[in-house]
């Protein structure tokens, strides 16, 4: 009798499992190996790309490309003006960084850590046949998280290139308790992921809802985190007609009026 109400136990708890919702929450900052290491020619996190269309990276660029970044924004003294074009992000922060700042040369560098990084994660992509550079017409811009309910609701970036965007969302400091989630699908699988992105990584996703995936971050209630969002694009990208209303969500934030604006 044992035996029978043991297999039986062993039948439900399969079936049970079998019913489990296909809807899975993960914590990257609780699952080191999602971080990312080598995996035969391929590296990991270039899979996992090329699978979601989604990244999150440590470390991206070099100590001394991230420190030259921190002091040139610390330098610029930007003024920083609220967020009113977005209709998902709320309680937002920014300005627009000047295109003659020396992030722009760091960040587009063709040596720098951050072009090698992006020409990698599109090397196989059969769609994206030729070099990513950072855009000339979609400005890099800081954001800042600190108003109390600062947040993004669950969203996919808008397609502003044929061929679609590479956006970055990358992290200068963050000592709030804001989670940036996003959600992979495997099959009929939906995995949700989050993470409190630390300095000095990024958040790295196409646009769009065909290569891309739905993402957000939770609301605000104590700390501050700052970013910068960019976009690569194809070389030989064309800017799509009508896209320049998700463009230059903020004003230029520079107090030094003598210096150019970015256009």
């Amino acid at each position: 009798m044992k035996s029978i109400s043991y297999h039986h136990h062993i039948i439900l708890l399969v079936a049970l499992i079998s019913q489990v919702n296909a809807f899975v929450q993960v914590n990257v900052d609780d699952k080191p190996w999602l971080k990312y290491q080598s995996q035969g020619n391929k590296k990991a996190y270039v899979q996992q790309f090329e699978k979601y269309g989604m990244l999150y990276k440590t470390s991206v660029l070099s100590k001394h490309e991230f420190s030259d970044v921190v002091e040139e924004l610390e330098s610029l003294s930007l003024s920083t003006v609220k967020e009113t074009t977005s209709s998902v992000a709320k309680n937002r922060t920014g300005a627009r960084i000047p295109s003659d700042s020396k992030i722009y040369s760091i960040l587009s560098n063709e040596n720098g850590n951050f072009m090698k990084l992006i020409n990698e994660l599109v090397s196989s992509n059969e769609s994206v046949n030729g070099r990513m550079v950072i855009s000339d017409i979609v400005p890099i811009e800081m954001r800042i998280y600190e108003q109390r309910g600062a947040s993004m609701e669950m969203h996919y970036d808008d397609v502003l290139f044929s061929p679609e965007q590479i956006e970055v969302v990358f992290t200068i400091e963050n000592t709030s308790d804001c989670s940036t989630l996003w959600e992979e699908k495997d099959g009929e699988k939906k995995i949700m992921k989050e993470v409190q992105t630390e300095k000095n990584s990024a958040i790295i996703l196409f646009a769009g809802e065909k290569l891309g995936c739905r993402h957000a971050v939770s609301p605000l209630k104590q700390g501050k985190r700052v970013i910068l969002k960019f976009v690569f694009v194809h070389e030989n990208a064309t800017f799509l007609e009508g896209a320049d209303v998700h463009v230059k969500q903020f004003g230029e934030g520079k107090k030094n009026k003598n210096k150019n604006k970015k256009r």
